[in-house]
This record gives structure tokens, C-alpha cells and sequence, in this order.
């Protein structure tokens, strides 16, 4: 089996007749401008001879549009995209209408390509991948969140020993606010958390550190890029492992890598990256055009009446451009300015965005283009029914009231006030 990484998330499995290739994203900025890759020298994906491609989600740094159409018409029907099976089936059709062929992978079922067996797992929303040929299992986990040993043993129960693991060496996330030192600990701590019961329990012969070679790129969210874990850290913490810590267009069959000159090329990158996107103003009543839109969505899809006897508290979000604290809240027919203490501050930018946008929360938590306030709760629970539209679940009659009040998150996790929510 051979492995070649190709850039961040993105790498392919080089089977003989089998080429997968992973979550490609080789072009631009994504999560609402704030994210860029380290290396950001174009990729053509046309150049890359595969002929089946997994996804491991819809997030844009693995399932990215521009690459995606990047690929030639005439080659879409000698490629086959690989992807969990969905209740929306959102990916599958969109893909489909593109011209592509797409076999989706029942969750923990095993699939065979020739000799090539494959398992794809359901973790959240997102993924992962199991590829075995010639007796070799290869474990991509990218981002799932599979952290206890509970959850690694389903894992490992479905692929067998395995011998390379693949996962991700960074948060890929806010991880505080600026200045916010003791809740960014958390987070790297959490981090370790994982990777430390990943190692302990799968064991692998290699580990290759990936899915993390990227920047916060926007003038809000440079904070985010301070205390957070980098692959030297990574690589000292498990000096006793053999480790793969892979650069562009490397593969693990090459003449082994010299890691440390490759953690140094990934620092140099990390030394001069630049900010590459700057936020614009929207006035309020742009605002509440965009608020007007989503509520007339909701209406459409949920039982808004019933949901309003739930009487959650307004979320007071502070508009750093504009200087102005708006309160959110679905049972109001505007957002309207107010004098109290912030849940969370952003940008008018990001507000309309999310507002714009069912996914926005989700986009607006891992930019970091934003300060957490007194209880960011309230802007998770008058969001979340939105975010959870956007997955195909609605109220009530797929989404529970708790769903709506207790809400997990990573973010929740490292806040020290978690427990308000």
C-alpha cells in the first residue's frame, strides 16, 4: 500500500488498479474566508490520476466545490465519489448532477473494490475510512471525534489491527478568545486527549499527523492561530512512535522523509503566513432582511408555534464593525438594538452570514471570527434549530426539545462556563 499526501486533508491511496483518492481541497480560502492552507500553491486535480474519491464530510477543507468542479466533464464518469449514506443525500445528489457515479457506504459495512476492502464509519456528521489491500489496513479518521476507548473499540472491532493511522494533530476550531490562555489549554489538552487513547489503544506500526496544515486567515481571527498545537509539538509529545510527518506530494513508499526537515518547511510556512481577508459592514437592515429570510424558512419547515412555548432567552451579540448590541431572538419579528451585557461578539459580516446561511453557526464556531461573551449558550440554542434543519431534521417532528436546550459542543467543552448550557 502506498500513501501520498497531497495537501492538508487530502491524500491517496495508491492500491495498483485502485487509486482513492481523500478530501481534496487545493484552492482558496474556506469557512467564510477565515481559513487558508499553509501551502497554497494551486493544485491541479486533473493531474492527479484517480479514479475514486472519498468524502469525509461537507465541511469546505474536505468536501470543497471549487475543486470538485475543477475536474474535467470528460473524466467525471471514470470517477466514482465515495460517501456515508445520508438522510438528505445532499452530497450524493448534487454530485450526481455533476456527472459523476456515486456508491454510498452503509456505516461500519464492509465494501469491496476487486481485492480492496473498505469501511466507512459514521461519526456526527462527519467519517472515516478503512482501506485494506495486501494484509495492510490504513485508518483515515481525519476529524471524527473518536476519543474514549468505547469509541475506539467500535472503530477497531469493525477494521482489525491496524497499520497506519491517520488523524488529525490540531483543534480545527475556536479555541478560546484572544488573550484567553487557561481555555485554550483546555482545548490542546483535549486534543491530546484524543490522540493519546488513538495511539494507546490502535496501536499503529505509522501515524501520519495530517488534516491540520492550514492557517486562520482572516483579520478577526489571528488570535486563534496563538497556543495552539503544531506538528512539532505533536511529533515531540510521541517521540517514541514512528511517526510520518508528510509534505506535499510525498509518499510514505519514498525514501523515508526526514521529519524534521519537513516539520521545519511546514514552520517556515506557519512564519510567513499572512492575513488574506478582511471583513466588510452590513448595515442593520440588511441584518433583517437576512433575519426575515431565515425566519420565513424556518416557518416553512417547523411547528414555530410550538416551538416558541420552549421561551429560550434571547442572545445579545455585540456588532464590533457597527458598535451596536442587537438581540436574537425567533419569537421577535426583528433584530432589535438593545443595552445589555453581550453572549458573543462578531462581526456584522459573520452575523449575516449566519443569518444568510442554515450552516452558518457551524461555519462561524470553527472560523473563530468571534469573542465568546457572558453565556454564549443563548446563541447556540436560538441558532441550533436552523443548524439542525440543515441536516434534514425538523421540529418536532425529528427534533426534540432537548436537542434544542442541551446542546454538545466542543466549544461548550472548553469554556469554563460549560455548564450554563
Amino acid at each position: 500500500m502506498n500513501i501520498k499526501f497531497i495537501n492538508h486533508a487530502s491524500v491517496m491511496f495508491d492500491l495498483g488498479e485502485i487509486r482513492i483518492l481523500t478530501d481534496p481541497w487545493y484552492q482558496g480560502l474556506v469557512f467564510n474566508d477565515g481559513w487558508s492552507l499553509l501551502n497554497d500553491e494551486k493544485i491541479d486535480i486533473n493531474k492527479i490520476d484517480f479514479n475514486y474519491l472519498w468524502y469525509s464530510h461537507e465541511h469546505p477543507d474536505h468536501f470543497n466545490l471549487p475543486d470538485l468542479l475543477a475536474i474535467k466533464e470528460s473524466k467525471r464518469k471514470e470517477i466514482t465519489i465515495l460517501f456515508q449514506k445520508t438522510e438528505d443525500q445532499k452530497v450524493k445528489r448534487f454530485c450526481e448532477s455533476k456527472g459523476f457515479i456515486v456508491q454510498e457506504l452503509d456505516d461500519g459495512e464492509p465494501f469491496f473494490i476487486d481485492d480492496v476492502k473498505i469501511i466507512c464509519g459514521q461519526c456526527g456528521h462527519d467519517s472515516w475510512l478503512s482501506v485494506k489491500h495486501n494484509d495492510t489496513v490504513a485508518l483515515n479518521l481525519n476529524d471524527c471525534r473518536v476519543e474514549t476507548y468505547e469509541d475506539i473499540q467500535k472503530v477497531v472491532n469493525l477494521t482489525g489491527k491496524v497499520d497506519i493511522l491517520l488523524t488529525q494533530y490540531g483543534s480545527a476550531n475556536w479555541t478560546g478568545n484572544g488573550g484567553d490562555k487557561e481555555t485554550k489549554q483546555r482545548s490542546k489538552e483535549k486534543v491530546f486527549f484524543r490522540t493519546d487513547n488513538q495511539i494507546r489503544y490502535i496501536k499503529p506500526e505509522t501515524i501520519i499527523p495530517f488534516a491540520s496544515f492550514c492557517y486562520f486567515c482572516h483579520e478577526e481571527n489571528q488570535f486563534c492561530n496563538h497556543d495552539t498545537v503544531n506538528i512539532r509539538e505533536f511529533v515531540d509529545r510521541y517521540s517514541q512512535e514512528n511517526i510520518w510527518v508528510p509534505f506535499c506530494n510525498e509518499s510514505i513508499l519514498d525514501e523515508f522523509t526526514n521529519n524534521n526537515r519537513n516539520i521545519e518547511k511546514w514552520e517556515e510556512l506557519s512564519r510567513s503566513a499572512t492575513i488574506k481577508s478582511f471583513s466588510k459592514t452590513e448595515n442593520l437592515q440588511k441584518l433583517n432582511e437576512e433575519y426575515q429570510c431565515m425566519r420565513s424558512k424556518l416557518n416553512v419547515d417547523n411547528d414555530m408555534e410550538l416551538f416558541g412555548e420552549l421561551k429560550l432567552d434571547p442572545c445579545t451579540i455585540f456588532l464590533t464593525d457597527l458598535n451596536k448590541l442587537v438581540s436574537l431572538d425567533l419569537s421577535s419579528d426583528s433584530l432589535d438594538v438593545c443595552d445589555k451585557v453581550s453572549d458573543i461578539s462578531m462581526s456584522s459580516e459573520s452575523l449575516a452570514f449566519v443569518l444568510k446561511h442554515a450552516w452558518g453557526r457551524g461555519t462561524l464556531m470553527v472560523n473563530g471570527r468571534f469573542q465568546s461573551g457572558q453565556d454564549i449558550g443563548n446563541f447556540f440554542r436560538q441558532t441550533q434549530l436552523y443548524y439542525m434543519n440543515n441536516i434534514g431534521k425538523y421540529y418536532p417532528k425529528s427534533i426534540s426539545n432537548g436537542d434544542i436546550i442541551n446542546i454538545k459542543s466542543f466549544i461548550f467543552e472548553v469554556l469554563s462556563n460549560a455548564s450554563s448550557c
